[in-house]
């Protein structure tokens, strides 16, 4: 398996982890289940480790296509720098997730710690998001901005 084709593996994770754990830890906010609650906090540190696990592979992948013919290095540029911002904040809500843990080790409620986390971790969907976009933009011209896309080929019926 190439550094490439690891990463495009790996840069899943958060995008889809993110909103997964979000959805979680609404379910057992507005539920008030301790156990859901806790559940997706106790997520939010494995879910961090994904955006370090995405940066890691993603410089390998980045170092693979370094010659590639086709690769626009501004493109390139703004995945990674999108990858910073969506990486912090995945981090901030690890963080969050076990600051909430710990607040609520010896008190009945961890409602408004896990209400932050739960905002960051919004953050971190939207901008994992953002970012998978933008490394889509990489390799699909179809999805950027402005691309005409071609005109459908004509069907076998309406040649007769």
């Amino acid at each position: 398996m190439s550094p490439i084709h690891l990463h495009l593996l790996v840069n899943h994770l958060p995008i889809l982890g993110a909103p997964f754990v979000l959805l979680l830890l609404a379910w057992g906010w507005l539920a008030r289940s301790r156990d859901l609650t806790r559940a997706a906090l106790w997520l939010t540190v494995p879910l961090a480790l994904t955006g370090l696990l995405a940066d890691q592979t993603g410089d390998a992948a980045k170092h693979a296509l370094r010659n590639a013919s086709w690769i626009e290095r501004p493109l390139v540029h703004e995945h990674e720098e999108r990858a910073d911002l969506a990486e912090m904040a995945l981090y901030a809500a690890g963080a969050g997730g076990l600051f909430a843990l710990w607040w609520g080790r010896k008190r009945a409620e961890e409602r408004w710690p896990a209400a932050l986390t739960g905002a960051v971790l919004l953050l971190a969907a939207l901008l994992a998001a953002w970012t998978g976009l933008a490394g889509g933009v990489i390799r699909h011209d179809e999805i950027r901005p402005g691309t005409a896309l071609p005109a459908p080929l004509p069907s076998a019926d309406a040649a007769q």
